[in-house]
């Protein structure tokens, strides 16, 4: 009995002959295929790779001309690689475990042009509740050139008030001394008081009926000036005790300008509390994309890292639908986890410099490797002036304490025409190099970032309109005049929940601009507004004074006609009348 059929083998030879070269035919399709696949869902953009050859001996894989679109801009590369190869494990890939030893990308670039613009499978919209908080507030004073008539004809002056109001006061008292005056001994009176004195003086002394005549006359006229003197005198104090309240009015009203225009500096005028963070405002917008772009990138790669928990989980809740079987991991001496990059190495060389570094330990099970992600990247152009680090540490060990660790520095980084602010103030970092240092933490998705950047031949450029406001273009030109500058930043939270601290020496200068231009502004403001304000109540203040002068001269006429009755009786004829005395004394 033969055990094997000759015709039956050579069947089977041939199956697997024509198996066999069917793979070898369509391996490199097939690998292509599925690289494309998975760089596009980490990437979530279109993802062209050139060739793909698999070799035999040693077992590994090469592509070429590898292109990530960018997800902001399709006509532009995220990442290309000229070359990617790497060696498999055969005795593990039989365990069904990937397992790469060595691993070269070369040729890697950022930034390339596409000769045909890349599908966006998924856009990096904003994730809801991601806006940046910023801790301080970038604010600077509203200088606006405000017309100050405009203002007076919006606002009740309380100098008009009271100026109204005294001025009717003043009124009614002068009616009512006007009326007072003609009830009082007038002019005309007393001077018929000189002519009847002039009579009596005429009496004959030798007539003694004349001479007893006269001395009564005399007496009666002395006492008919006296009542007069007495009251002008009293109308005189009551008319001064009115003049004084009244004048007291007039003064108040004299001094209420200096409480409107001070209202009206405090309603109006610049702010007092000046400039805030303006580090903030030139810097911040630029700091939350930036911020933005990391924090999104990270979110795509951490689910990565992240299945590991969720790996664990499902393990410990899951049940197999009955039936079915369930793979048991049993303990291995040396445990090795399902897919694993021992090390990727990666360069770039190009006219500019070099860029080098190491990969290690990619896998998204470290619990079984026990080792974290580690990679290390340093670059040097070819004058030697620009050095690039960049180090970090990706712990997945024990998912319930994830951290992870980076650290840049960057000495001698190119700025070319980086926009920074639009808007009212349209800043644009037009170039300049800058030393970077930045450190971050991020330990069970809360992280906490610090960045330090010291700029120097900087050249700033403002777009301003024409009708921009003079507090901008001062700043435009403050700025433009820095040369060199330092910026440290604090960036902290979660991704969905973070706040930005600036600070930099910029604000020292422009915080000086601003108030030096604010005391300016104020300046102006104060003495337009003064003006304009005594020009409007000046009219009324000096009606004050002019019907004030109306009051005062029906005090100087009661002083005249007072003085004109003294004088009367001052005369010498008065002097010699003694009491009981009927002899006149002449």
């Amino acid at each position: 009995m033969k055990l094997i059929r000759l015709p039956g083998l050579l069947a089977f030879i041939i199956i697997v002959a024509l198996t066999s070269l069917l793979l070898l035919v369509t391996a490199d399709h097939i690998i292509l295929q599925g690289s494309k696949a998975t760089l596009e869902k980490i990437s979530g953009t279109q993802v062209d790779i050139a060739t793909a050859d698999l070799t035999l001996s040693p077992l590994g894989i090469d592509l070429s001309g590898i292109e990530i679109t960018s997800s902001s801009d399709p006509m532009q590369n995220a990442v290309a690689v000229d070359q990617a190869s790497f060696s498999l494990d055969t005795g593990n890939l039989l365990l069904r475990k990937v397992i790469v030893e060595d691993m070269l990308l070369s040729g890697v670039k950022t930034g390339t042009p596409r000769q045909r613009p890349g599908k966006i499978f998924s856009r990096e919209d904003h994730r809801p509740g991601t806006a940046p908080k910023f801790l301080q507030e970038a604010l600077l004073p509203s200088i606006q050139e405000l017309d100050v008539r405009e203002i007076l004809e919006n606002e009740n002056l309380e100098t008009l008030i009271l100026a109204e109001q005294t001025r009717a006061e003043i009124e009614d008292r002068q009616v009512f001394w006007q009326q007072r005056l003609k009830e009082l001994p007038d002019k005309p009176r007393i001077t018929e008081y000189r002519r009847r004195l002039q009579k009596i003086k005429k009496t004959d002394t030798k007539d003694v009926q004349a001479v007893l005549k006269g001395t009564q006359d005399l007496n009666i006229l002395k006492n008919d000036i006296l009542n007069d003197i007495n009251l002008l005198k009293t109308t005189r104090h009551d008319l001064q005790k009115d003049y004084a309240t009244i004048n007291s009015r007039v003064e108040q009203t004299k001094r209420a300008p200096a409480n409107d225009i001070r209202r009206l500096k405090n309603k109006y005028g610049p702010s007092p509390g000046g400039a805030g963070n303006i580090s903030r405002l030139i810097f911040g917008d630029k700091f939350a994309t930036w911020t933005e772009r990391t924090l999104t990138w990270y979110t795509k790669i951490n689910p990565f890292l992240q299945k590991i928990r969720d790996d664990r989980q499902r393990a410990a809740t899951s049940k197999p639908p009955r039936a079915k079987g369930l793979d048991v991991h049993f303990p291995e001496d040396n445990p090795l986890p399902d897919f694993l990059i021992r090390q990727a190495r990666v360069s770039a060389v190009s006219d500019r410099g070099n860029l080098a570094g190491t990969i290690s330990n990619i896998t998204n099970q470290q619990p079984i490797l026990g080792k974290p992600l580690e990679f290390s990247l340093s670059g040097t152009q070819t004058d030697q002036s620009k050095n690039f680090r960049f180090n970090g540490t990706i712990d997945r060990i024990n998912p319930s304490a994830a951290k992870d660790i980076y650290s840049l520095d960057f000495t001698g980084y190119d700025i070319k025409d980086l926009k920074l602010t639009s808007g009212s103030l349209p800043l644009t970092l037009h170039d300049g190099l800058a030393d970077i240092k930045a450190e971050a933490v991020i330990e069970n998705g809360i992280f906490d970032a610090a960045i330090a950047i010291k700029a120097r031949q900087t050249s700033f450029k403002a777009e301003l309109d024409d009708q921009a406001d003079e507090i901008y273009r001062s700043l435009a030109a403050a700025v433009g005049r820095i040369s060199s500058f330092s910026l440290e930043a604090e960036i902290d939270g979660s991704p969905e929940d973070y706040a930005i601290s600036i600070s930099s020496d910029i604000d020292r200068i422009l915080r000086q601009v601003v108030n030096n231009l604010l005391t300016e502004y104020k300046t102006r403001f104060e003495q337009e507004l003064e003006t304009a304000v005594m020009q409007k109540v000046s009219p009324s203040l000096e009606e004050l004074d002019r019907k004030l002068d109306e009051l005062e001269a029906v005090d100087k006429e009661l002083a005249d006609r007072l003085r004109l009755a003294e004088e009367i009786l001052g005369d010498g004829i008065f002097k010699g009348i003694s009491k009981g005395l009927n002899l006149l004394p002449f």
